[in-house]
């Protein structure tokens, strides 16, 4: 049997925490604090992967990290926002930070997430 890389066995296990979804929930603070390290771009990513997966209480964490000063944790926290619909409410303030930054990329991803992803409320 082939062994495989650190890199393979990181991602299997990113990929087996976002399939426990809501029993994440006793996990959701140090899911936050990994998705908030910029140093570790995967496990960041990995961990906003499973508190997309872990339900409502962890949709906060994922606004909050829209916001970060880092601008690549606030970046990959866009991407998870994205088809997340209306409960991507919470990061609008973060969203439209983006739409007015300098940054071109963050401000599409923002756009998107905001128009074609219906994050805004719509009219009754």
């Amino acid at each position: 049997m082939r062994r495989r890389s650190s890199f393979q066995r990181a991602g299997a296990a990113g990929y087996a925490l976002e399939w426990h979804g809501r029993n994440l929930e006793p996990v959701i603070p140090q899911l936050a604090v990994i998705a908030g390290n910029p140093w570790n771009r995967y496990g960041s990513v990995r961990a906003l992967g499973a508190l997309k997966a872990a339900g409502p209480r962890a949709w906060n964490e994922i606004a909050n990290l829209v916001s970060a000063t880092n601008s690549e944790v606030s970046v990959w926290a866009l991407h998870r926002l994205g088809g997340m619909g209306t409960n991507a409410l919470p990061a609008i303030p973060g969203l439209i930070h983006h739409l007015h930054g300098s940054n071109e990329y963050s401000a599409r991803s923002a756009a998107r997430i905001l128009v074609w992803r219906s994050a805004l409320p719509t009219k009754a």
